[in-house]
């Protein structure tokens, strides 16, 4: 299951959790959401046992933040695919 979300929110790890419940984890970060990119979030993100994290290039760019080594960066021609194709279930939270 992908989860889609372009801003913080304070409780995003325990919506995940609730959503997903046992099933497979991936999160897409975009807009304000890739300041959830770092080394600190990766493992509470870790805790809820998400997968993979997809993080948005160009929303980078404009926010400079250090991306964790674990993130992957997708441009606009990976994500397309990502959520349309390959992923079962997306919910934008």
């Amino acid at each position: 299951m992908l989860f889609l979300t372009n801003k913080t929110q304070p409780e995003l790890t325990g919506w995940i959790s609730l959503l997903a419940g046992e099933e497979d984890k991936e999160i897409l970060l975009v807009g304000d959401a890739v300041f959830y990119a770092t080394n600190f979030m990766m493992e509470q993100f870790d805790t809820i046992g998400v997968e993979e994290v997809y993080v948005s290039k160009p929303c980078l760019a404009t926010r400079g933040v250090k991306v964790s080594g674990r993130c992957r960066v997708v441009d606009y021609d990976e994500m397309v695919p990502l959520i349309m194709e390959e992923q079962e279930k997306m919910i934008q939270i």
